[in-house]
């Protein structure tokens, strides 16, 4: 069996990470023989030099269109608006060039990476090559958005992923809809391979400070601005440190605006910023606890990880993280969605080594019965057979 990946995105996040685990996984297989593509030079170097399956070029599938038409950007302002009507010019020439490369490569089944990806979609159904489709986002926006996309996905994949039941639950009454969750890497996310004390030298922090980490970067729908205003309500040894895409100086944005006055009410490197890691595992043995602070529904793959490293977890009460977490079980749920809430949440947890140890127990059990590779492997492995017959 022939497998065709195509990823759609141009920076390293839970979708290509969990793409190349669970192709790792796939690519050992006997009689199975699989390749992958995506238009980002950046994404083809890391899928390159981890996987030994052979990786592509690909046409860009204008994922912006994507995007809009699941909810997750809006067309408010005039670029948004002059960047949606480019892409739409510009579909036909997209799906014409990936249905050539369908048609050139000749898979079995072409396997789309995330549900924007609609234009390769179509291309995979005008080169009669059978679809399977990842879900890994909830469907969200106005209500014609969420059936527009729902029916087209649905009508246009043979077999659909959703990484979790949330997104499951945007295609009711669809049989096609198979929930299997994020694979992990087990390998380098166990506490025992890095020395807590080491990894916060190498960030500028002792065994004093009190490490509170975020892996969503400065995104308005990760939270950012709450997790930095969190900091006003902790005392001066505790540390925020922001991983992936950074905040840049002297940006004109609005957002990146609040993040500034929200950065000068704190006292000097209270936060600090990382940028972007292909391994999260040693910045989570540095930590206390790892915060997810979504701000739109969201499957919370760091949560996930920090199980597996024995960290508890604080998140936001929103659709698709909290439905993970059991509050005073294996995390905390904050239900407001502010700074203060989420600071006072912090405190509260740290002063409870109890209760931590328990939750850290409880959640590492939850990220080992959903997220092993080797499983994973076997759920999808079985789809593909269920779509070929």
């Amino acid at each position: 069996m022939k497998v065709l990946y195509l990823h759609h995105g141009i920076i390293l996040g839970g979708a290509p990470l969990s793409l190349l685990f669970l192709a790792r996984e796939i690519e050992c297989q006997p009689g199975m023989q699989i390749e992958l593509a995506c238009h980002s030079d950046t994404m083809r170097k890391f899928f390159s030099h981890n996987l030994k399956s052979p990786v592509h070029e690909w046409p860009d599938p204008l994922t912006f269109i994507g995007r809009y038409l699941i909810g997750y950007v809006p067309l408010a302002s005039v670029q948004a608006r002059r960047l949606f009507f480019e892409e739409l010019r510009r579909v036909p020439y997209s799906i014409w060039k990936q249905y050539r490369g369908i048609r050139k490569m000749k898979p079995d089944i072409v396997h789309l990476n995330s549900s924007v990806m609609f234009t390769s979609a179509l291309a995979v159904r005008l080169a009669r090559a059978a679809l399977v489709w990842h879900v890994r986002e909830p469907l969200q926006g106005a209500r014609w958005k969420q059936k527009l996309s729902s029916f087209v996905i649905r009508h246009l994949a043979h077999e659909v992923i959703a990484i979790s039941e949330v997104e499951a639950k945007r295609f009711p009454n669809c049989d096609k809809i198979k929930v299997v969750y994020n694979p992990l890497n087990f390998e380098s996310l166990r506490e025992e391979l890095y020395n807590p004390i080491a990894e916060r030298k190498k960030l500028g922090l002792n065994a004093e400070n009190k490490v509170i980490v975020t892996l969503g970067g400065v995104a308005p729908r990760k939270g950012a601005l709450e997790q930095i205003q969190a900091m006003e309500y902790t005392d001066d040894l505790t540390r925020l440190v922001i991983a992936g895409p950074p905040l840049p100086a002297n940006s004109k944005n609005e957002y990146h605006q609040q993040l500034y006055q929200a950065l000068a009410k704190l006292l000097p490197n209270k936060v600090i910023f990382t940028g972007i890691l292909e391994n999260v595992a040693p910045l989570l043995a540095a930590s206390d606890v790892l915060t997810f602070t979504g701000m739109t529904p969201h499957f919370p793959r760091p949560v996930f990880e920090a199980w597996l490293m024995k960290k508890p977890v604080i998140v936001f009460d929103m659709e698709g993280v909290s439905n993970q977490v059991t509050h005073g079980v294996n995390g905390i749920v904050v239900k407001e969605l502010t700074g203060r809430a989420l600071g006072m949440a912090i405190v509260e947890l740290l002063a409870n080594p109890a209760a931590i140890k328990k939750m850290c127990e409880t959640g590492m059990q939850k990220a080992g019965e959903k997220c092993k590779p080797a499983f994973v492997a076997e759920r999808v492995l079985s789809i593909y057979q269920e779509v070929l017959g």
